[in-house]
């Protein structure tokens, strides 16, 4: 069961929608079905920035328990972007 659950927790893809109001994020299952979540892009938040993880970077969802995980040796396709948005201090 932990083991479904932190593999749960590890994030495969983010997107960001047109228009920059909603984010997707893509996440892994044991399974091999896709488990997505679409929220607003105010209610993601990191909690370190990205230059400033070790080998993780903690995903905060509002309204959803516990952290999502994104893997620190994984790709930014725009790490300016996902800087401004995703990775933006926010405080809810």
């Amino acid at each position: 069961v932990s083991l479904y659950i932190f593999n749960h927790r590890i994030i495969k893809y983010i997107v960001l929608h047109k228009g920059g109001k909603d984010v997707s994020i893509v996440t892994n299952n044991l399974f091999k079905n896709v488990d997505t979540i679409t929220v607003p892009l105010e209610k993601v938040k990191t909690t370190v920035a990205r230059d400033q993880m070790k080998n993780f970077l903690p995903l905060k969802i509002q309204g959803k328990m516990f952290f999502y995980l994104v893997d620190g040796q994984g790709k930014f396709f725009n790490e300016q972007l996902f800087d401004y948005t995703v990775g933006k201090a926010k405080a809810w």
